[in-house]
């Protein structure tokens, strides 16, 4: 329950903490007056960004983006947390159609977005309601769209979306409107694309075992799908210390695709296994995604964590085109793979990976097989040890095809923190051969400056350098590096800047529409941000907003008859403790009250010893209150005379 704050009684300020303090806001004559400004309950915040990005590439090619960002919640006592975003960018290519890595941007491209939003709106003592208007993310039954394996997913869209909800996982949820995406790099601006698409699902418990959930989709116009639509039903059965938890799963489209998948968790002794298996229809859709193509399978995957160890280990088969679609390959997949992370003392660890993996592909009749049946074996071991200077880690991979004419893949990597400098280097070398392309060795180095504070800013800083020598091309030379500066200009305003340039050398590139040259990206992001207030709610209750009151009067009842007349004197300066935790002083007329409470049943009482004698109450025991949602609870003491 989130704390009440009395509203007849100064706030009392925390116990001193220590903490370096900024001689500028030290000198600042509104810091006491900032002070009190925060201190006003429901939190409030705004923020406003200005972002630049400029890419710029020796063949003349790049662009420029420039965005704008208007930020701002505002917590309520009694209607939950209001937010709004509105933002918007505006991105110019240059003259050259080819930027440097074989793409071909848009002479102009733009975006603009508004979203708001409340949340944490009570709908009564257990349920509360998140509501979006604008650019918004389409909601779903989590139960539905999420297992360990799969996860379905849906696009925004330009139009609402609204979730009811309660602590017990019971869920409704709606979303409707123009499909589209976020866009932009220096702000998240919005723009539809095509289509549109309503959803409407719902999950809940059925006794105290069961969670039952279903979904559906309706999508007209998009461009990924055929207009459709699609239910998706699942149900969960877990036990009640967590021990195991089994899901099924079920999807059909208005297109007569369907899929189908299982999966389970259960905990055994210190092993946490994860097992199921699985089937999709061809082209089976769900909101404006098609979900895959034509797949089964199994799998089983076991893990241990503990103190100074993990291990993983896990197995898995697939198939493609199980419906067997004359004009697609059948591919059959099976792999196993094992991991193990252990600590040999305090500073040493020891650990390595690997995986088995052997596929099988049936071209469909009368086809040339393009992709040859292979038995690979990868892996990795490593050790690290932490000493004076810092972390030393040594990595070696290593790779091979045991059926393809001795394909394989060998490396080595070494990693050196120097923590006291606030360094990292790596210097890695890779070897691969294939009877394709020949050899290829590839060395690589880097130096990373962690980050350091001057003053008020805080600078970081890579250089990365390869050479890539290959038999099937040219030699291949690049260099990068990059830096960035966040400096904190003030109370409020904040400065990011983030310098890269890279160099790449090879002639082949030309041929693979990837020229070779230079690229420069400068991008800058100045905000501007404000908080005040104190949170009405705790931080991760997941309840009902905080909106309801316990109030009440003390007096001196002079004929016993438990009203206030006109000459009884009022009970002030007398403390009254909500829940026995929460404490309230009577004004002058008597008068308390506690705001931004849970709602519920609430228990009131007066500290006796403090009410002057020879007056008290008859009854000591807590007064039992019920608080309903953005109401008010009621509650009088009056006082007696005891030598009576």
């Amino acid at each position: 329950m989130p704390l009440p704050q009395p509203t007849n009684v100064p706030v009392q300020r925390p116990p001193y903490v220590d903490r370096v303090i900024n001689e500028k806001d030290a000198d600042d004559p509104r810091g006491d007056a900032a002070d009190r400004e925060e201190e006003k309950p429901g939190r409030r915040s705004f923020s406003a960004i200005y972002s630049l990005s400029d890419w710029k590439y020796s063949n003349g090619g790049g662009f420029r983006e420039q965005g704008v960002e208007f930020r701002g919640q505002r917590e309520t006592r009694d209607y939950g947390v209001f937010d709004y975003t509105v933002a918007g960018f505006l991105s110019k290519n240059r003259d050259a159609s080819d930027m440097g890595f074989g793409t071909t941007l848009p002479p102009r491209a733009d975006g603009n977005r508004i979203t708001l939003s409340q949340s944490r709106f009570a709908l009564d003592r257990t349920r509360s309601m998140d509501s979006a208007l604008g650019a918004v993310y389409t909601q779903s039954s989590p139960l539905v769209s999420r297992s360990f394996r799969n996860y379905l997913t849906s696009s925004p869209v330009l139009g609402v979306s609204t979730r009811i909800y309660d602590n017990a996982g019971t869920e409704f949820n709606f979303s409707s409107g123009r499909i589209g995406q976020f866009s932009g790099s220096t702000a998240s601006g919005f723009n539809t694309v095509q289509g549109e698409m309503t959803g409407l699902g719902m999950q809940g418990h059925v006794g105290e075992r069961w969670l039952l959930g279903a979904q559906t989709w309706v999508v007209k116009g998009a461009l990924n799908t055929p207009d459709h639509t699609s239910v998706g039903l699942a149900a969960e059965y877990a036990t009640p210390d967590g021990g195991r938890r089994l899901q099924l799963h079920g999807l059909a489209d208005s297109g007569g695709h369907a899929a189908l998948w299982f999966d389970g968790e259960e905990r055994s002794l210190s092993l946490y296994h994860h097992y199921g298996l699985y089937r999709f229809d061809q082209n089976v859709a769900w909101a404006d995604f098609p979900v895959a193509s034509g797949q089964q399978g199994l799998y089983w995957r076991a893990d241990s964590r503990g103190v100074g160890r993990g291990y993983s280990m896990g197995a898995e088969y697939t198939e493609t085109n199980f419906q067997r679609d004359p004009a697609q390959a059948l591919v059959r997949t099976a792999q196993v793979f094992g991991t193990v992370n252990q600590r040999v003392d305090r500073l040493s660890t020891v650990g390595g990976s690997l995986n088995l993996r052997a596929s099988r592909t049936l071209e469909p009749p009368g086809g040339v097989s393009t992709v040859p049946d292979s038995n690979r074996i990868d892996g990795q071991v490593f050790g690290s040890r932490e000493t004076l200077v810092g972390v030393t880690r040594l990595q070696v991979t290593f790779g091979a095809d045991l059926r393809n004419g001795g394909d394989r893949t060998q490396g080595v990597q070494w990693d050196q923190e120097i923590a006291r400098l606030g360094l990292g280097t790596t210097l890695g070398y890779a070897d691969e051969y294939t009877e394709t392309l020949g050899r290829t060795h590839r060395v690589n180095a880097a130096l990373i400056f962690r980050g350091v504070y001057v003053g008020d800013a805080y600078a970081s800083a890579n250089a990365n350098v390869y050479q890539l020598r290959a038999d099937s091309r040219a030699t291949e030379v690049g260099t990068q590096v990059a830096g960035s500066l966040r400096w904190r200009l003030g109370r409020y305003w904040t400065l990011d800047n983030t310098l890269s340039w890279r160099r790449t050398r090879n002639p082949d590139l030309n041929v693979l529409g990837n020229p070779p040259g230079d690229e420069k990206v400068v991008m800058l992001t100045l905000r501007y941000d404000s908080v005040s207030g104190t949170p009405y709610y705790a931080a991760g209750n997941r309840g009902p907003a905080a909106s309801s009151r316990v109030s009440g009067t003390v007096f001196f009842d002079e004929n016993h008859d438990g009203v206030q007349q006109a000459g009884e004197k009022a009970g002030a300066g007398i403390t009254v403790v909500l829940d026995n935790v929460y404490r309230a002083i009577t004004d002058a007329t008597g008068r308390f009250e506690f705001v931004s409470i849970g709602p519920g049943t609430h228990r009131v009482s007066l500290q006796v010893d403090k009410v002057p004698l020879p007056w008290g109450l008859l009854d000591e025991a807590p007064r039992a209150v019920d608080a309903q949602v953005r109401g008010n609870a009621e509650v009088i003491f009056p006082l007696v005379r005891l030598n009576q």
